[in-house]
């Protein structure tokens, strides 16, 4: 069985302030750079909208560029990026200018080399923090903002075997940000979900979740509608997903499993039918597959979409129309593509471009104009314990 290593190259869809600027990819490099096409504009002339992408931008990014995430981490109201190393022991943060570019990368220590990332206000003083899993130690690290584009504090966390990505959501409704996290262990041994609750002043571990076989990414929504946060893990050898329900307090009962398709990998959550059930976009051995949601946290059969070799996925609405579009990123191709939704779980044909070698691949991905409400959510999660779907909204940001 082959089994897909979680690289974490990202492409990134981004919608800088103010709304009526058009959309932007961020792409994570092999060569250490980030691509930045600063205009996307659709031709709103044509039968079917078809996507223009402008000039691109390249920055540098540090050693092996891995994860990428974005948010305002000097509140600004503009975008900017954070990026984990493969090598380095450092995150490196690249600072809008307030006109789509960005500063030179400044970096910030976390310990050891960086697998995922994920960005919340962990200690809920209004600044948004980093969270990075870090295989080599077996831990997660919390780098603590200021609120200025800098941090300071530094907390390290154990967590199960190689954990290779991290969520951010209030599992047990207490306003307090905890922490899911899926851990690959090796191929025969160890592999599962660790659920860290906040207390004061860090985290509480709760008992491990086991799971079978390579999982790689980890999701967070309400799936059976009861109002309690649930997790969906992908597994590579086994072709599922699978679906651990909430229950109050922050725990999960076991996994039920959903076949996802050959090699599923990183995944997206959102209603692309619109019928207020989220859905699941999961990257496969050659494209996507999406599986509808039935209700009550169960899933129907996946339906197959091309888009490239163990694509990294991400849903937003790229073309105004109020539907969810999906853009991917092709690792074996060095491109990546869009597929715009028609609102009832289907998509129209795939539309790519180049992205540069080795800038595309098995990963996360994350429109930004999402982070920003992600930024309000977590403020208010903290002050009015909003409901669980702007707690989600906050967990998806990878």
């Amino acid at each position: 069985m082959r089994r897909v290593v979680a690289r974490r190259q990202i492409l990134e869809v981004a919608v800088p302030p103010p709304s009526s600027h058009p959309p932007a990819l961020v792409i994570r490099c092999g060569a250490g750079v980030l691509l930045v096409a600063a205009a996307l504009a659709f031709a709103s002339h044509l039968a079917t909208a078809q996507p223009l992408f402008g000039p691109r931008a390249d920055y540098p990014a540090g050693d092996e560029p891995r994860a990428i995430a974005i948010a305002d981490f000097n509140e600004d109201g503009w975008p900017d990026i954070v990026t984990t190393s493969l090598t380095a022991p450092t995150v490196a943060i690249l600072l809008n200018h307030r006109d789509g570019t960005f500063a030179a990368p400044v970096f910030w220590a976390v310990g050891s080399p960086a697998g995922d990332v994920a960005v919340g206000d962990m200690n809920t003083d209004d600044h948004l923090d980093l969270v990075v899993t870090q295989a080599s130690t077996s831990t997660v690290s919390v780098r603590t903002g200021n609120g200025d584009g800098t941090f300071h504090s530094l907390l390290h966390y154990g967590v199960g075997l190689e954990p290779v990505g991290v969520g951010i959501a209030d599992f047990n409704h207490d306003g307090h940000p905890d922490l899911a996290v899926v851990n690959a262990g090796t191929r025969t041994c160890c592999a599962s979900a660790s659920v860290l609750l906040a207390d004061s002043g860090g985290f509480t571990s709760e008992p491990l979740l086991h799971l079978t076989r390579s999982p790689i990414a980890i999701g967070v929504r309400d799936f059976s509608g009861d109002g309690i946060l649930d997790l969906v893990v992908t597994d590579n050898e086994s072709g599922s997903v699978t679906v651990m329900l909430g229950t109050e307090g922050g725990a999960f009962g076991a996994g039920t499993d959903f076949y996802a398709g050959l090699y599923p990998h990183h995944l997206a959550i959102g209603d692309l039918d619109g019928d207020g059930r989220p859905d699941l976009v999961v990257g496969a051995d050659t494209g996507f597959n999406t599986l509808l949601g039935s209700g009550g946290g169960t899933f129907g059969t996946p339906t197959h979409f091309d888009g490239g070799t163990t694509p990294a996925v991400t849903l937003g609405d790229l073309d105004g129309d109020g539907r969810l579009d999906v853009a991917t990123a092709d690792w074996d191709s060095d491109s990546a593509s869009v597929h715009l939704g028609r609102g009832d779980g289907t998509f129209g044909t795939r539309i790519g471009f180049p992205a540069g070698h080795r800038c595309a691949g098995p990963g996360a991905l994350a429109p930004v104009e999402e982070a920003f409400q992600r930024v309000d959510g977590l403020r208010q999660v903290r002050a009015t314990e909003a409901d669980p779907e702007v707690r989600v909204a906050e967990a998806e940001g990878r």
